[in-house]
C-alpha cells in the first residue's frame, strides 16, 4: 500500500503521523509544580525534600512530585542534568513553579562536604562548572586548591539561584519552622503535628559505595582567603545571617 504523504508544521514532507523536527522544535506542555527547592549539592537540599515529606507533601527528590520537586541541578536550565529520579525532573525546562525556595547551609560545615563531592562526583563537579563558568565568568577549576574550589563553588551557585529572585531563603540548621509556615501557608493546609527532622540524613554520603572521611579545614586555610572571594564570603554570611569565617575584611 502506498505511503500518505503528509506535511508537518514545519512544513517538511513527512510518512509518519510525527516528524522528528517538530518534536525538537515545537515547545512541549510544561509539568506545574507548587514548590521548587534548590541549592548546592551538600547544602541541604536532601533534607529540605525530608523535611516537606515529614508534611505529607509529595516533593520528589531529585525528581517531581504532586506538590514539588527538590534538587541542586534544577537552579539552572540545561537540557539533562547529570542525575535525577525521572525524565521531566532533569530538565528544568519541562517545569513550570509558583515559588523557587533556596536552602543553605554554614560554610564551615559546608566546605568539607563539597571537597568530597568535588573528588567523587565528576559529573557534579562538570555541571557547576560549565554553568557558573558561563553564567559568572568564573571557573572553579582554576582555584589554587581543593578548599578553593569547594568555597567559590558554593558562593557561585548560590549567587546564581538568588539572582532569580527566590521566594523563601532558609538556613538548614535552624529555619525548619520557617519552612512549614512558608509551605503552610502558600499550599493552604493543615498540620496535624509539626516536628523537626534529623538534618543530618546525608551527612555522611557514600560515593561508588564507600563513606570517605571529610578533610579538615583549618583556621589558616579560611585566613588565605583571597579578597575578590572573602567578598563574597562577606556576602554570603551578611545574606543569609551566619557567622563569618574568614574574620571579615581584607586589606
Amino acid at each position: 500500500m502506498r505511503h500518505i504523504r503528509r506535511h508537518c508544521h514545519w512544513g517538511v514532507s513527512v510518512r509518519s503521523k510525527i516528524c522528528n523536527l517538530c518534536t525538537r522544535m515545537w515547545p512541549k506542555p510544561r509539568t506545574h509544580i507548587p514548590l521548587l527547592i534548590t541549592g548546592h549539592p551538600r547544602c541541604g537540599t536532601t533534607s529540605a525534600g525530608s523535611i516537606c515529606r515529614s508534611m505529607n507533601l509529595d516533593v520528589g527528590d531529585e525528581g517531581v512530585g504532586k506538590h514539588g520537586a527538590c534538587s541542586w541541578m534544577l537552579a539552572v536550565d540545561d537540557r539533562w542534568s547529570p542525575y535525577g529520579s525521572d525524565r521531566v525532573g532533569r530538565d528544568r525546562r519541562n517545569l513550570k513553579w509558583d515559588w523557587l525556595l533556596l536552602v543553605v547551609r554554614d560554610l564551615r560545615a559546608a566546605v568539607p562536604s563539597v571537597i568530597l563531592e568535588n573528588r567523587h562526583a565528576s559529573r557534579s563537579f562538570a555541571f557547576r562548572r560549565k554553568h557558573i563558568l558561563k553564567q559568572l565568568g568564573i571557573d572553579i577549576a582554576e582555584s589554587a586548591d581543593e578548599f578553593t574550589a569547594a568555597l567559590r563553588s558554593i558562593l557561585a551557585w548560590t549567587r546564581i539561584i538568588t539572582n532569580q529572585s527566590p521566594d523563601f531563603l532558609f538556613r538548614i540548621e535552624d529555619q525548619q519552622a520557617a519552612l512549614r509556615r512558608f509551605v503552610v501557608t502558600k499550599l493552604g493546609i493543615v498540620l496535624s503535628a509539626e516536628r523537626d527532622v534529623d538534618i543530618h540524613d546525608n551527612t555522611d554520603k557514600a560515593y561508588q559505595g564507600q563513606i570517605w572521611p571529610k578533610p579538615e579545614i583549618s583556621e589558616a586555610d579560611w585566613q588565605k582567603v583571597s579578597r575578590e572571594v572573602n567578598a563574597e564570603v562577606e556576602w554570603y554570611c551578611r545574606q543569609f545571617g551566619y557567622p563569618n569565617p574568614t574574620g571579615g575584611a581584607r586589606s
